[in-house]
Parts: structure tokens; sequence; C-alpha cells
């Protein structure tokens, strides 16, 4: 069983205990994952949609992702609407299914805390943002970085060091 399951729920994520505060994402963090989601629709097109909006709220003021229980089912529950339509909709927000919606949002929050300087674990990282299994972790961060977590550490590091030197 995951000790921090507790942690991690539909709603956005509270941390009080200080032990697991080095894992808060930071608010100012913009980063970029190297593979882009593919844009299906044209961005008035993803303005008028309701169901796109709602979407996008959830993924970014709720923070949905980070529950490593979310499922298509649960997800389309939370909007209202059924599974047909909420595929749709993650690929009118130019995504190419669920799976590559949740992942994607999972890798550019590992990045964040790694930018941050706050991965003691990569492991205990990857469990903060959602992912259940290590190897999906592994996979999906390899997927859209193009390097592995180990690697994308190293390089973080060194780019703090040089910015620290300056």
């Amino acid at each position: 069983s995951f000790p921090y399951r507790q942690f991690i729920c539909l709603s956005p994520l509270k941390i009080t205990d200080p032990l697991f505060a080095r894992f808060c994402l930071p608010s100012d963090c913009h980063t970029e994952l190297p593979v882009e989601p593919v844009k299906s629709s044209s961005p008035s097109e993803e303005e008028e949609n309701p169901l796109v909006i709602r979407l996008n709220h959830l993924l970014e003021e709720e923070k949905v992702w980070k529950n490593p229980d979310l499922t298509v089912a649960s997800l389309a529950q939370m909007l209202g609407t059924n599974r047909s339509y909420l595929a749709q909709a993650i690929q009118e927000a130019g995504y190419v299914n669920f799976a590559d919606l949740i992942n994607r949002h999972r890798v550019q929050a590992f990045c964040c805390i790694a930018e941050d300087g706050k991965v003691k674990s990569v492991q205990d990282a990857f469990f903060l943002v959602g992912f259940r299994s290590k190897e999906t972790a592994l996979r999906s961060f390899k997927k859209y970085t193009g390097s592995l977590p180990s690697e994308y550490l190293m390089k973080v590091a060194a780019n703090r060091s040089k910015t620290s030197e300056l």
C-alpha cells in the first residue's frame, strides 16, 4: 500500500505535513514538455465547447490527474457527460486519448517538482503526481521528455549549478 495515498484526492492537493511539503508544485512553474499535444481543432472552436472548458478547469484548477484511481468513466461523471463526449472533448483539447491527457499532466508536474529541486525520490514523486505504476511512469516520462527521470534530474541539476555560478 502506498503511504502517500491519503494525500492524493480529487480536490486540490493540500499538504500540511512538512515531510510532504517538499513535493508541493511551485505555482509559477511553467515547464513545457518537448512533446506538445496535437491540436486537432482551432482555438475558437475549443473556446466555444463548454465541455472542453470544464475539462480544462478540472485539470488546471482541481488537478484531478493527481488521483491515481481516475478513470474515463469517473472523469465523465465529474463533467456530467458520457465517455463518448468526453473522448471527443479530449481530442478537441489536443490530446490523443484519456491516457495521453492524464499522463502528460503527470509528467509535467514531475518536471515542475524536479525544476524546483524537490525530488528526493523519483518513485515517491511519481506516486505523488498520480502514477500508480512505476513502469507506466517511466514509459510516459520517456515518451514525453525523451529522457529517463535520472537523466532529466541530472540535466536540471547541471542547469541549476550553471545558474548559481552566474
